[in-house]
C-alpha cells in the first residue's frame, strides 16, 4: 500500500527515540564515551531490559445506522488503522463487528491494482442484513497521496426477505488479469427470480474519468458457476461461465454449456461456446440448426446425421394436434435440412437424395410434405431459390401447425418461417 500509511508508526518510534532519560524503554543502543577515557565494567553482566512495542490496532468503528454511510466509514477506518488491517485477512476484523458475512473461500475484501498506476486498491463487498431485507454493494477504495477515498461503488442491491446468500455479489479478482499493463477489478452480481438465479460478471478498470467496463458483450448466464482461467496459455485470464439452465418447466428442454469470454485487445467478448452432451433429440437438431445458420454446413450436416442415426435420443413433447409424433416430424425435418446443407456445399445430387428420402419415408406428415413442396419445384426447373419460395408458400399455408410444433418452451427459439429454407 502507499508508504504514507506507515508515517504515523514511524513518527511514534522517532518520538520515543527522541525522548531523554525519562524513557521506560531500553533499545539496547550504545552510549557514547568521551575519547581518552575508560570505564570499567563488572565481570558479571547485568540484565538488560528488553523493549517490546505492542502495536495497538485501531478500533473498529461503530456500524453506521444508515447503510449509505458504510463506504465513508470504511474509508475512515482504513485511514485510521493503516495497512496493518490489510496485511493478513483483508479487513477481517470489521466484518463480524458489523454483522457482515466473511467467507474465506470467497473473501469479501481483496487488495490489488485496479487502475493504471502502480499502487494497489482495496475492493470490498459491503452488506447490511436484517430480518426482513439484505443490501449489497461493491466498493473500491483508492489512496491517492496516502489517503483512502471511494473510487468506485456499484449500485446497491436491496432484497426483501432477510439474509439471501444467493443474491450476494462475489469479488473474483483485483489485478492485471488481461496483461495490458493496467489493473482490473472483477466481481459478480446475482439476480434471482422465482425459479432461477442469473449471474453477471463485471470487469472494470480505473481511468482518469472513473471506472469503465471492459466487457464488450454482456457476460451473463443463468444458474452458472464462474472462474478466471487461462484457457489458451497466453498468460491472460479468460472468464469462464458454465451452466445456463433455467429452473422452470415452462422453459422447455435445455442444454447446459460453457461460455468463454476472452480479451481481444479492447474488451472481453464471447470467444467460444461449448455445449454439454444431451440426450434430447430436439436439442441436437437445434445444435445443427445453429451451425447451419452460421454457414458451417459440413459441421451441420454431420450433427444432423448423428441425430438421425442415434435412436437413443429422447423426444420431449406430446403429439401436437394434426401433426405426426415428434420423432417422425423431426426426422423428416432433419432429412430436408441435410438436403439443403448438401446443396450449400455444392453436392446437389446428394441434396436431392436426402430430400427425396424425407418425401418417401414421411410424406403425408407435416415436414414430409414440406420437403415434397421443395422437391416438386426443384425437379421442375432446378432452381434452388424457386424451390425455397415453394417452401415459403407451404409454410405460410401451414403456419399455425408449424408454430405449434416448434413450440418447445420460452428458453428455446420460436419458429422462424424465413429460416426454414433460406436460399
Amino acid at each position: 500500500m502507499k508508504s504514507a500509511l506507515f508515517l504515523p508508526g514511524l513518527l511514534a518510534v522517532l518520538l520515543l527515540l527522541g525522548c531523554g532519560g525519562g524513557s521506560d524503554f531500553d533499545f539496547g543502543a550504545a552510549t557514547a564515551t568521551p575519547a581518552g577515557t575508560h570505564t570499567a565494567h563488572p565481570k558479571t553482566p547485568t540484565a538488560r531490559a528488553t523493549a517490546t512495542i505492542a502495536r495497538t490496532p485501531a478500533p473498529v468503528p461503530p456500524k453506521p445506522a444508515d447503510p449509505s454511510a458504510y463506504a465513508s466509514a470504511v474509508g475512515a477506518y482504513l485511514n485510521d488503522a493503516g495497512a496493518s488491517v490489510l496485511d493478513d485477512d483483508c479487513l477481517k476484523s470489521l466484518f463480524p463487528e458489523w454483522g457482515m458475512p466473511w467467507d474465506a473461500g470467497s473473501p469479501p475484501c481483496i487488495v490489488g491494482n485496479t487502475d493504471a498506476d502502480a499502487e494497489s486498491e482495496v475492493a470490498v463487498m459491503l452488506s447490511d442484513i436484517s430480518a426482513d431485507r439484505s443490501r449489497w454493494q461493491i466498493v473500491v477504495f483508492d489512496s491517492p497521496e496516502g489517503v483512502f477515498k471511494v473510487a468506485y461503488q456499484s449500485e446497491p442491491v436491496e432484497v426483501p426477505g432477510g439474509d439471501m446468500p444467493e443474491w450476494r455479489p462475489q469479488l473474483l479478482a483485483a489485478g492485471d488479469i488481461n496483461k495490458d499493463g493496467k489493473g482490473e477489478v472483477v466481481y459478480v452480481e446475482n439476480v434471482c427470480g422465482a425459479h432461477t438465479c442469473s449471474l453477471t460478471v463485471r470487469i472494470l478498470t480505473g481511468t482518469a474519468a472513473g471506472y469503465v467496463s471492459l466487457a464488450g458483450d454482456e457476460v451473463t448466464m443463468a444458474t452458472a458457476t464462474v472462474a478466471l482461467e487461462d484457457k489458451d496459455g497466453d498468460g491472460r485470464l479468460e472468464i469462464v461461465l458454465h451452466g445456463g439452465e433455467i429452473g422452470s418447466v415452462g422453459a422447455g428442454p435445455q442444454r447446459t454449456r460453457t461460455d468463454v469470454y476472452a480479451w481481444d485487445g479492447a474488451a472481453y467478448t464471447l470467444s467460444q461456446t461449448v455445449l454439454d452432451p444431451t440426450d434430447i433429440l430436439y436439442l441436437r437438431v437445434t445444435e445443427a440448426d445453429a451451425m447451419f445458420a452460421a454457414g458451417t454446413y459440413d459441421e451441420a450436416l454431420a450433427v444432423y446425421e448423428q441425430a438421425l442415426n442415434d435412436s437413443s435420443l429422447k423426444t420431449w413433447k406430446e403429439q401436437v394436434d394434426m401433426v405426426a409424433p415428434e420423432r417422425t416430424e423431426l426426422y423428416a425435418y432433419i432429412l430436408f435440412r441435410m438436403g439443403l446443407a448438401s446443396f450449400a456445399t455444392g453436392a446437389d445430387g446428394q441434396g436431392v437424395a436426402f430430400v427425396q428420402q424425407a418425401v418417401d419415408q414421411y410424406g403425408g406428415n407435416l415436414h414430409g410434405d414440406l420437403a415434397g413442396a421443395f422437391l416438386s419445384s426443384y425437379q421442375a426447373d432446378g432452381n434452388l431459390s424457386v424451390a425455397c419460395a415453394a417452401v415459403d408458400a407451404f409454410v405460410a399455408d401451414n403456419l399455425n401447425l408449424l408454430t405449434a410444433f416448434w413450440e418447445y418452451g420460452y428458453a428455446n427459439p420460436t419458429f422462424n418461417p424465413d429460416a426454414v429454407c433460406p436460399f
